[in-house]
């Protein structure tokens, strides 16, 4: 009685079915960082997505410039290069790449000073260079009336636009097409087939821009134009509606609402070291699948876990009984204790075994 009431098999059941699930990740590009968030993953009801380098490539494409009066489009493009020069963001990296492509080469050695969610600002002799958002004009004093039909066609067109400034002058904007990485649309509807309740769009992006692309791909709520801090805030308030939430991110604008979720998965291909660093799941190759495989995996795994505990348990109470009144002898007590831990060590393997994990 005393050997069958040893509970290894008990023990082991979470540990062991957690490690092959682990494991199983890695082997698919999914680093996960402990097993509470694997867990975690197929038991949340909210997931969230940024939209620009997760949902998107992350290489934004400059497909227009729009300029002031008494402006030329290359020397538009190439201030506001000089600005972008050392900033990581997709969209600075794609300003940058365009003005190289068309023979600018910056000689730029200090760096702009970078405002997340809002855009950059280089210190210059000739006057302080502002790139960004409509909010960072704002804040920089810049008028941007005088080209509103033109940003509001863009926008229509499903464009980013980023505007150009040098001291209070408007100079032009930037129009940035953004593709959407493929499987995305697939892997939010498998998302809602397998129960996930809410789907929401967290972008920085102008309010016509956001809400086209939620309508597209059926979202259930959609914010658009938000700083860090409001993704964070929206990330909180939905922690008190819905009992877990995922939220997905690529870079440092996500990484506070990262912070906030219950479990943070970042798109590690081209996001950035503090998204991977604060994230508690990284999907390495930027795949959306991934995001399906990953939820696949959490939901297999606690299957097994509960698999696992009834073999163990059950097993355990039924020797003890048999033991207790003499019926189980202890050299077949001893056996039994064995075959029934490397039972639990089998069922835990066949997580790694599978080619699929479909729930």
């Amino acid at each position: 009685m005393i050997v069958m009431s040893c509970p290894c098999a008990t023990i082991l059941a979470a540990s062991t079915a957690i490690s092959a699930g682990i494991a199983k990740g890695a082997k698919k590009g999914v680093l996960i960082k402990g097993g509470a968030y694997l867990e975690a993953v197929s038991q949340s009801e909210v997931f969230c997505f940024d939209k620009t380098g997760t949902l998107t490539t992350g290489e934004p494409k400059l497909v227009q410039s729009i300029c002031a009066e008494g402006i030329l489009a290359h020397d538009l493009l190439c201030t506001a290069a000089l600005a972008e020069h050392h900033n990581s963001h997709p969209i600075g990296i794609a300003i940058t790449k365009a003005a190289a492509l068309a023979g600018f080469t910056c000689h730029e050695d200090n760096p702009s000073d970078i405002f997340a969610g809002l855009g950059v600002r280089l210190k210059d002799h000739a006057g302080d260079i502002a790139v960004g958002n409509a909010k960072w004009m704002a804040q920089n004093g810049v008028d941007i009336s005088s080209l509103h039909v033109q940003s509001s066609q863009a926008f229509l067109e499903g464009y980013s636009v980023v505007y150009v400034a040098r001291g209070s002058r408007l100079l032009g904007f930037l129009s940035l097409e953004h593709t959407v990485r493929a499987g995305t649309l697939a892997m939010l509807q498998g998302l809602r087939k397998r129960g996930v309740k809410h789907l929401v769009l967290l972008s920085g992006d102008e309010e016509t821009v956001a809400r086209a692309f939620g309508r597209t791909y059926g979202f259930d709520e959609v914010h658009a134009n938000v700083m860090p801090e409001e993704k964070a805030d929206v990330v909180e308030a939905l922690k008190t509606r819905y009992a877990n939430v995922v939220m997905v991110g690529d870079g440092i604008n996500d990484t506070l609402a990262m912070s906030k979720a219950d479990v943070a998965i970042s798109f590690a291909s081209g996001g950035s070291e503090a998204a991977i660093e604060v994230s508690n799941i990284a999907v390495t190759d930027s795949n959306p699948d991934a995001i399906l495989h990953l939820y696949d995996l959490s939901k297999e795994s606690l299957r097994v876990i509960n698999q696992n505990y009834w073999i163990g348990t059950g097993t355990n109470l039924v020797s003890v009984a048999f033991a207790a009144v003499g019926a189980l002898p202890p050299v077949l007590a001893g056996a039994m204790h064995i075959a029934h831990t490397v039972g639990i060590m089998a069922n835990s393997s066949r997580i790694a075994w599978n080619n699929d994990n479909n729930s």
